[in-house]
């Protein structure tokens, strides 16, 4: 799986928080997460996904900071 590109669980019932494991789909350019029920925090290490191009995570329940490891993100 680590050769994912594009992750869409949009409008889904998943629930539960958002695993750091994640991190580890280097090549991922798209992460929709949006209209679910996940929570929790977003992983800190998902800065460092540096070919994520994409990342919706409106309307959960997610709470907590943005990391700083977003504004890594240059694409």
């Amino acid at each position: 799986m680590k050769g994912l590109v594009e992750l869409s669980l949009y409008n889904t019932d998943i629930t539960g928080p958002v695993p750091r494991s994640i991190t580890q789909l280097t090549r991922l350019e798209y992460l929709y997460l949006h209209k679910t029920r996940v929570s929790g925090s977003i992983p800190a290490g998902i800065g460092q996904m540096e070919q994520l191009k994409q990342l919706y995570l409106s309307s959960t329940q997610m709470s907590g900071t943005l990391p700083e490891s977003l504004g890594a993100l240059v694409s």
